[in-house]
């Protein structure tokens, strides 16, 4: 589901296949404090089903080949990606 080579992801961008179409960048997240971080290593994504408000659902794509489903801070910033159909 990543976007695959280094062009925009950290070496070694592990499992980059982007079989499904998905073509996911590594945009990091800003933290509910402020501050950017993990840019070029992560994609953060809000999910589209909750499990509660705070902390909200949360998806994580890493160079190293990781796909986490964990949670974050409401208040923090994540990438959003809207499927049509």
């Amino acid at each position: 589901m990543k976007e695959v080579g280094t062009t925009h992801w950290l070496d070694p961008n592990t499992d980059a296949t982007d079989e499904y179409g998905f073509t996911a960048l590594p945009g990091g997240m800003r933290s509910y404090m402020g501050p950017f971080y993990d840019v070029g290593n992560a994609g953060n994504w809000w999910t589209s089903s909750m499990i509660s408000v705070d902390p909200a659902s949360v998806m994580i794509f890493s160079s190293m080949g990781e796909l986490m489903l964990t949670q974050s801070m409401s208040l923090a910033g994540m990438s959003v990606r809207y499927v049509k159909d």
